[in-house]
């Protein structure tokens, strides 16, 4: 009998992280390929954005708690791989990159908190029945520095 468990947050350690500048204006992207850590046998891309200046200014007036989501997350049902999309402040953004540039004896930790629980094997297998969009209300990144 298998014990699962319900989580409402994916571990991946980050393998490689770059930025990448596209389009004419130059929009910085951060891009990382992650193995995941609570989850097993999975991989996920990230990509982290900041958010536009303009935005800044109309969302502040808009957030609430049912409006709080950062970015998706997409489980594919018949592969072991995610596509994390978020969006940061720029302060946030900005230090996010400035951090991850630093040499590190162990991969940094990213943490994507989801808005619905996923079922997980005390082995790690995760259970789900069709493709999964699920909301992120929180990122955190656990960068080694000895």
């Amino acid at each position: 009998m298998i014990d699962w468990q319900q989580t409402h947050e994916i571990s991946m350690a980050i393998q490689t992280a770059e930025m990448r500048l596209s389009h004419a204006n130059m929009v910085e992207t951060f891009f990382a390929t992650c193995n995941l850590i609570n989850i097993a046998r999975g991989q996920s891309i990230v990509t982290i954005v900041p958010m536009p200046d303009d935005a800044i200014t109309n969302s502040a007036s808009a957030k609430s708690p049912a409006n709080s989501s950062i970015g998706q997350v997409n489980i594919k049902l018949n592969k072991r791989h995610m596509d994390i999309n978020a969006i940061l402040p720029r302060e946030a953004f900005d230090r996010l990159i400035r951090h991850i540039r630093q040499a590190s004896p162990r991969p940094a930790v990213l943490k994507v908190d989801i808005n619905e629980a996923l079922a997980v094997s005390v082995d790690g297998d995760l259970s789900i029945d069709k493709e999964m969009m699920l909301d992120i209300t929180d990122i955190t990144v656990t960068i080694p520095i000895r």
